[in-house]
């Protein structure tokens, strides 16, 4: 506006509320109430139309609104919309008469004094007597959508014995896990809608539908997530095993014994507790595995994993031998020290000696099951090893 300052400044603006639509622009106070079913988008194209039509009489003008919507409407020549042909109809004849126009943007709620003005008049003819104007059928398909979309709520509402219903009771759009993998997209997708050839692969076979045989009810995803006791602890060793490293010889072990346990009637309960903070039975468990460290070597067989420490710490102590070799080359003097790159941490033998007391800890709890087949129905395996608990369903104990 400050770059026309020979032009007559007319702002424009639009509001809509919950049940009204109306524009406004401060020449002659213009407010005009349009159908409840209006846009916003159309009010303010109306509202630049009036002030047109009203500088036909004038020389010279500078109108601007608020709307970034209108002005690229008006720019980018969109013929859909009735009001748009009409502004560029009137655009063309008063440039005919000789007639400079300019049509701008400015920021709302700015400060912008005829701004705040327009914005003012625009709310005031909210309250003001629909005019009977007519506007395109665009501004009707949010009214025309909203309107199926109840009726297909109703509809959807009244079939709640439909399997699906309790799955998504409320219409709209399915929400995806975002899985990269395709397959793992539809396997979610199922397991939500409750299919799955363990459920429903009796219609296949021209079988009865599944049961569970504990609970005698009609086996279903629902039931084997949600409701089935039996199924609850075998979805717990699940979870488990997602997180877990099965590849270790001793970690595998342990789960087998869980299961054969388990299936003998005996729960075993593994309990992780904080170390040094005065747990008796701890601090004996600590006392012992320290004295056990100067007994001979149980030759025990070792997960091939153990080896890859000492191994690149050996190969590290080869390569630093060969490189304390050549002092002559230039790199020696900017790190004479060599280190792992960024893609790995720096293996050390002391390093590799504590994995080794971290892995005898899955040897310990396998022990501890051994023992347990003779000992009550149900068995507490405590370890302070914090390494073991993403790998087994461990809870976690107070200090008492």
């Amino acid at each position: 506006m400050d770059k026309s300052p020979d032009h007559k400044v007319i702002l424009i603006d639009g509001s809509k509320s919950d049940s009204a639509v109306a524009c406004s622009a401060t020449a002659d106070n213009l407010q005009i109430r349009l159908p409840d079913s209006a846009s916003i988008f159309s009010a303010e194209l109306l509202a630049i139309y009036k002030v047109l039509t009203l500088l036909e009489c004038s020389a010279s003008s500078s109108s601007s609104t608020d709307s970034l919507l209108s002005l690229q409407g008006i720019g980018n020549f969109n013929i859909k919309h009735p009001y748009v042909v009409k502004i560029l109809e009137k655009c063309t004849l008063l440039h005919k008469k000789g007639i400079d126009l300019v049509m701008t943007w400015c920021p709302s709620h700015v400060g912008v004094m005829g701004n705040e003005r327009a914005d003012l008049l625009a709310k005031e003819a909210l309250s003001f007597t629909t005019c009977t104007i007519r506007i395109p059928s665009s501004d009707f398909k949010p009214i025309t959508h909203e309107f199926y979309k109840e009726k297909w709520q109703e509809q959807w509402s009244s079939e709640q014995e439909n399997k699906l219903y309790c799955i998504q009771p409320t219409l709209g759009k399915w929400a995806k896990s975002s899985r990269e993998i395709r397959r793992e997209e539809i396997v979610l997708a199922r397991a939500r809608i409750g299919h799955s050839h363990l459920t429903h692969g009796y219609l296949l076979r021209r079988e009865m539908p599944p049961v569970c045989i504990p609970c005698q009810n009609i086996l279903s995803i629902k039931h084997i997530f949600i409701e089935c006791v039996d199924f609850d602890i075998l979805l717990r060793r699940l979870i488990a095993l997602s997180n877990c490293d099965i590849t270790h010889h001793y970690l595998l072990s342990i789960l087998n014994k869980q299961n054969n346990l388990d299936r003998k009637g005996k729960l075993v309960v593994f309990i992780w507790c904080p170390s040094y903070v005065g747990i008796l039975g701890n601090e004996v468990a600590d006392r012992l595995a320290k004295q056990a460290l100067v007994m001979p070597v149980t030759k025990l067989p070792l997960p091939h994993t153990d080896y890859k420490s000492p191994i690149r710490s050996y190969v590290k102590s080869l390569w630093q031998n060969e490189r304390d070799e050549e002092t002559d080359n230039k790199l020696h003097t900017i790190q004479p020290i060599m280190e792992m790159n960024e893609e790995g941490p720096s293996f050390h033998l002391a390093e590799a000696v504590g994995s080794f007391k971290d892995q005898s800890s899955t040897s310990g709890c396998e022990s501890s099951l051994e023992s347990a087949n003779d000992s009550n129905p149900t068995t507490a395996v405590i370890t302070d090893i914090s390494s073991v608990s993403p790998m087994i369903d461990v809870n976690t104990v107070e200090n008492p």
